[in-house]
């Protein structure tokens, strides 16, 4: 019952739900509900709540380059672990979009990956377009088809909570 709630949560997270009353009148399965849990986030883009934590603490990573740390499903604000939109590509179809928490967080091993489109072609510097593609094609950067050129990079944050 637990995965079908947080399967619920998170679908709400994805689609910008910030109230119950926005998906009040969507018709969910006998014993199904949706509820917000975290609120005044800008583009989630995924969430992991850490496998064996009994208060339901969640890492929930933002687009642009925001990775928070929700203690509880009773944790209103968040606490901010790691900001890197200065080196994040977030334009389309790219930006910070995986993330993965460590199979045994709650015991100890405290890491998170991320993985984000980062802001530069390879051998570029960084940033390259600040997140303003269309201008930097009109500039004449290394573009294909229309698209900023850019690389990929996963990311070890190691945590402290």
């Amino acid at each position: 019952m637990r995965a079908a709630a947080c399967a619920c949560v998170l679908l709400a997270l994805l689609l910008g739900v910030s109230s119950p009353s926005l998906v009040s009148g969507q018709d969910f399965p006998p014993g199904f509900t949706a509820e917000p849990v975290f609120g005044e986030l800008n583009a989630p883009s995924s969430v992991k709540f850490i496998a064996g934590d009994a208060n339901g603490a969640a890492f929930i990573l933002e687009r642009a380059g925001i990775l928070i740390y929700y203690a509880s499903l009773a944790d209103t604000a968040g606490t901010l672990v790691y900001d890197f939109q200065r080196v994040t590509m977030n334009f389309l179809d790219t930006a910070a979009l995986g993330l993965a928490v460590h199979p045994n967080f709650a015991q100890g091993t405290r890491l998170v990956y991320v993985s984000y489109a980062v802001d530069s072609p390879l051998g570029g510097t960084i940033p390259t377009y600040n997140d303003n593609c269309a201008d930097a094609v009109n500039q004449g950067c290394q573009c294909e088809g229309g698209s900023c050129a850019c690389k990929n990079r996963v990311a070890i944050v190691f945590c402290l909570y």
